[in-house]
């Protein structure tokens, strides 16, 4: 049997936004997109708790700006990558006053993502590592299955944390503690 050879397929911004407004949901990893399916309930349910978590926090002290999933944010222009977090959070002092109709060009200064059950580890780990080298301070990974949180920084080995832990986002978040058996 002869195998036959799949062309990647890539796409401009401009595509990825028309795809967007017609349901679909996909990201550009290196000019190639990437679909993302439907999660499950129980990744919707642990990232809408603890987004509303810090969110809440974030805009009671006017620290800056909460995005919900599927907000697209450049992390590369050349190759084009644009990725959607299940959440993210942008400091004030980088955030512009005007908020783009379209995706933000300003990388997160924290990223969630929630790992799918689909989710591979290397998947994962690739996205990780490009939030962290775009510039991300912190990236948390939070794990349904393991019930583990994994908090990303640069040039820091990660740490993980179980569901008896304390998290923090020190020094973006000054004072802000999640207990989180309070979100599993």
């Amino acid at each position: 049997m002869q195998a036959i050879a799949i062309a990647p397929n890539y796409a401009t911004e401009e595509e990825l936004w028309e795809l967007s407004q017609d349901g679909y949901r996909y990201e550009l990893l290196d000019g190639e997109l990437k679909a993302m399916p439907p999660t499950g309930a129980e990744h919707g349910r642990l990232t809408i708790d603890l987004s509303t978590e810090v969110n809440v926090f974030v805009r009671r002290n006017n620290l800056g700006q909460c995005f919900g999933a599927e907000t697209g944010f450049y992390v590369s222009h050349n190759p084009l990558t644009i990725l959607a977090p299940d959440f993210a959070f942008v400091a004030r002092e980088r955030m512009s006053p005007e908020v783009p109709e379209k995706f933000l060009d300003v990388v997160p200064d924290l990223v969630l993502e929630v790992r799918s059950p689909g989710d591979r580890a290397s998947e994962v780990a690739d996205k990780v590592g490009r939030w962290l080298a775009a510039g991300t301070q912190i990236v948390w990974e939070l794990n349904p299955r393991t019930r583990k949180l994994t908090v990303f920084r640069p040039d820091v080995a990660a740490v993980d944390l179980g569901e008896d832990s304390i998290l923090d986002a020190e020094p973006l978040l000054p004072g802000w503690q999640l207990e989180l058996k309070s979100i599993f």
